[in-house]
């Protein structure tokens, strides 16, 4: 009986191969350790993620507030343009009077115009001057009323009408004086040669 139980023992270890539990006090506190490094560099990892999040919410912010000072800019450069165009409009309003005036005192100072005509000449003067009147009219209606209630597109395109209105003017009324400057000069020497 002793050889058929060393028989079943002798096969019985042929399939079983058990492993021994060894404990390795090195290992152990090696694995130890590399948990704890893992542990504090998945925290140190997430304060990170937490400081970049923080860094990209702050990213926007400044974003939105440049983009605001960039709006708020040109909105700035638009008035100062709109500006621009008013002063050159008012400019060209004075132009355009000391031009009338100067050429109605000129007809009048050559003594070759009759009072009929230098009231023709003072009519067609008026006439050009009453013109920029109305345009300088609207221009201080926009300014008064709409200059903040429009666009700068809409406003910027009413103004440069304007602008050219008056300019226009201002050429009429060179044109005028050159006309009168022309019939005085022949008129004087048309008198001239009658002597």
């Amino acid at each position: 009986m002793k050889l058929i139980l060393c028989i079943i023992l002798t096969l019985l270890s042929l399939d079983l191969k058990a492993q021994f539990l060894v404990q390795d006090p090195t290992s152990h506190a090696l694995i130890s350790q590399q948990l704890t490094n893992t542990a504090t560099t998945i925290k140190n990892s997430r304060e990170q993620i937490s400081a970049a999040q923080k860094g990209v919410e702050e990213a926007k912010k400044t974003a939105n507030f440049l983009r605001d000072a960039k709006d708020a800019l040109n909105k700035v450069n638009n008035y100062f343009r709109s500006i621009e165009v008013v002063t050159r409009t008012i400019a060209y309003q004075k132009q355009t009077l000391e031009r009338a005036e100067s050429a109605i005192n000129y007809c009048k100072s050559s003594k070759q115009f009759t009072p009929y005509e230098i009231n023709l000449i003072i009519y067609n003067f008026t006439t050009v001057i009453d013109a920029t009147s109305r345009s300088l009219a609207l221009l201080n209606q926009i300014m008064e009323d709409g200059f903040f209630k429009m666009n700068d597109a809409e406003r910027l395109q009413a103004l440069t009408n304007l602008n050219r209105e008056v300019a226009a003017s201002r050429h009429d009324v060179t044109r005028l004086y050159d006309h009168y400057a022309v019939v005085t000069g022949k008129r004087q020497m048309f008198k001239a040669f009658e002597r």
